[in-house]
């Protein structure tokens, strides 16, 4: 018989009841058995074989639990040969003559895994999740079992697949159309797969299906497809928002991709959600939040379209971005301790601004419409002012948010006000010098005390010379008296109005002589006078510390006082 996989691909309905001769199963199985354990190659020249192997294959559900064993094994066996021959022939070089048989046997038994997979996928296992292991009636016994055996079946088959996926398959497939129905043989089951909770769960499957999926994106050039299939889980199926988060830190991490997911965060940024879907923004908020946590530089790389969503009427949306932000802002912090000194000052000055761009963008999620938001942003700063790092200038305008927001109407947002306030006395930057206790009276002595030890240092204008202001008033005397003999003596008048202008023109030569002199030696003496420049920045810098001190101090006291009104109230 010819073998086309698409059309074999195409027409499989696994809702359909194929028909199997199930008289003579062990005689058929065990013929099978024979022919591809001598040499799985000859499913491309005994067209009696294959025809047998894909109507048992296709009859898969009708068998018992030991042919269905038997069947599965010998498809996941034949394919792991073919894959590894293939797979050391194109290592050596010594490949060319191979390559339609490869190509033939690797569709052939792709297919038959295929098929197995989709009915692996498709088997009811309720009764063992609903019983667990607590059950000790026979039923649950029994389905716990065929449980396990499903679950044994399914590791051995994605085990052969993420075997298959390492052969360069440009080598063996040369249209890319080949290629990629080739490979859709394993990603649409995966997927399938991953759509029961309790298959998640189970870390070997789960961490084989995510190795395989990032070997198809990194080196098969399978990202958009793949990018389709993530965004599908994330919308309809509400337990796989963490998983999907996992699978791109994996592939971020381990295999150096990250092109996937800055596209996955694009395409959710543009998501235009329906008021009345609650199941979409609740998924895609669980993933942001997840990613965050595992990744959180990836997100931070696309947090101008993730930052669209903060305009998104639905509420938990805009939830998940403020605890995303927060989630970045404390990773970045984190590595810039663990990084410490040996980074560069350009690194630190672009991870100071990323911070405070965020920090900016949680400070006004204080006046959200919507009390969670609020919430959530208290909550974030409540995270990150936890993190020894001072941020001082920062923490002034957190307490005083956090005691404006005292006076919020909602008492959520006024109970996580009252532990940001908490939190920022319990760690603020100040008990360096005198301690932890914040005495008002005390830091205000100590703030009296700098700004005195500072005006010692503040230059003084000089003095203006006596002997010019003596100058001044004698000209002045002299002027009035002139004015009162104009009529008397208008010819002394004019003589001494001539004096009176030379004494002038001496007093001005001798004033700008004495002034610029006095100046000089004004300027010199103060020059002389000036501490050094550390000393000056050190007792600027101490001014600063207590002025900052008590400025908090004085907020806190109104925020105390606050709270003691909402205690007392009824």
């Amino acid at each position: 018989m010819e073998f086309n996989l698409s059309t074999y691909f195409n027409s499989f309905d696994v809702e359909k009841d194929y028909s199997i001769d199930i008289s003579d199963i062990d005689s058929k199985l065990e013929s099978v058995t024979n022919s591809l354990a001598n040499n799985p190659e000859s499913i491309n020249f005994n067209s009696e074989l294959l025809e047998d192997l894909i109507e048992l294959t296709h009859g898969y559900k009708t068998l018992d639990l030991k042919h269905q064993k038997q069947l599965a094994y010998l498809i996941t066996s034949s394919l792991s040969t073919i894959s590894h021959q293939c797979s050391n022939s194109i290592e050596s070089g010594d490949f060319v003559d191979s390559i339609d048989t490869f190509k033939a046997c690797l569709e052939k038994f792709g297919y038959l895994l295929f098929v197995l997979l989709i009915y692996l996928g498709k088997e009811d296992h309720g009764q063992a999740h609903l019983s667990g292991s607590k059950s000790k009636s026979s039923s649950g016994s029994q389905a716990m079992t065929k449980w396990k055996a499903n679950c044994t079946q399914v590791e051995d088959a994605v085990d052969v697949i993420s075997s298959v996926v390492k052969i360069d398959l440009s080598k063996i497939f040369v249209t890319t159309p080949e290629k990629d129905l080739f490979i859709e043989l394993f990603t649409r089951p995966m997927f399938h797969l991953m759509e029961v909770p309790e298959r998640m769960k189970v870390n070997s499957i789960k961490m084989l299906m995510f190795k395989s999926i990032a070997i198809l994106v990194k080196f098969h050039g399978h990202a958009s497809v793949i990018q389709n299939s993530v965004l599908q889980s994330l919308m309809y199926y509400t337990h796989l928002p963490g998983y999907m988060a996992e699978l791109l830190h994996i592939l971020d991490q381990q295999y150096d991709y990250n092109v996937l997911t800055e596209e996955v965060l694009r395409e959710i940024s543009q998501i235009e959600f329906n008021s009345n879907d609650s199941n979409g923004p609740k998924s895609i908020s669980e993933f942001l939040i997840k990613l965050s946590e595992l990744s959180p530089r990836l997100i931070l790389k696309q947090m101008s379209c993730i930052a669209q969503l903060l305009d998104n009427s639905n509420q938990t949306l805009r939830c998940s971005v403020v605890e995303t932000c927060g989630n970045i802002v404390v990773d970045i912090i984190k590595n810039q301790e663990v990084i410490g000194e040996s980074s560069e000052r350009n690194d630190s000055h672009n991870s100071n601004q990323q911070i405070d761009g965020l920090l900016d963008l949680l400070q006004e999620r204080f006046l959200d419409q919507n009390p969670y938001v609020r919430t959530k942003a208290i909550q974030a700063l409540t995270k990150i002012c936890n993190l020894p790092v001072k941020f001082t200038a920062r923490r002034q305008q957190i307490v005083a948010l956090s005691v404006r927001s005292l006076d919020d109407k909602s008492t959520l947002v006024r109970r996580n006000s009252i532990k940001l306030m908490s939190k920022l006395v319990l760690t603020h930057p100040f008990s360096a010098v005198h301690g932890t206790q914040l005495s008002y009276e005390f830091w205000k002595s100590k703030l009296d005390e700098a700004e005195a030890e500072l005006e010692k240092y503040i230059p003084v204008a000089p003095e203006k010379n006596k002997r010019l202001n003596k100058i001044s008033e004698d000209e002045e005397d002299e002027d009035n008296a002139d004015k009162m003999e104009i009529d008397e003596k208008e010819d002394d008048d004019k003589e001494n109005d001539v004096n009176n202008k030379g004494k002038n023109e001496d007093a001005n030569e001798s004033e700008s002589s004495i002034d610029h002199d006095e100046l000089n030696a004004s300027m010199m003496e103060q020059e002389q006078n000036l501490p050094d420049t550390n000393v000056l920045v050190k007792v600027k810098l101490t001014v600063q510390y207590y002025q900052d001190a008590v400025e908090f101090i004085e907020i806190l006291q109104t925020g105390t006082n606050i709270v003691s009104r909402l205690l007392f109230r009824k």
